[in-house]
């Protein structure tokens, strides 16, 4: 029974590494974004606070993660020729 929890806990913490990583992707994506934004808008980062600057960011993750679950889906749908 041992054993079983250790492997357990292996997997555990080979999914929480896995997952940080795409979470630390996923943000420094959303900052490029955010950052060409700004660029297309004509501002400068300094132009926002440090709130601002979070807020947009954190806009752009939602956008992200709302664009992937569509393709997603999609991808599900086609796949399984339901469109």
């Amino acid at each position: 029974m041992e054993s079983i929890d250790k492997l357990k806990s292996r997997i555990s913490a080979n999914f929480d590494g896995f997952s940080n990583q795409v979470l630390d992707a996923l943000r420094e994506k959303a900052i490029e974004q955010t950052k060409a934004k700004i660029a297309l808008s004509g501002k400068h980062s300094a132009d926002f606070s440090q709130d601002e600057l979070e807020i947009l960011v954190k806009d752009e993750e939602e956008k992200i993660k709302t664009r992937f679950k569509n393709t997603l889906g999609l991808g599900l749908i086609a796949f399984l020729g339901l469109s």
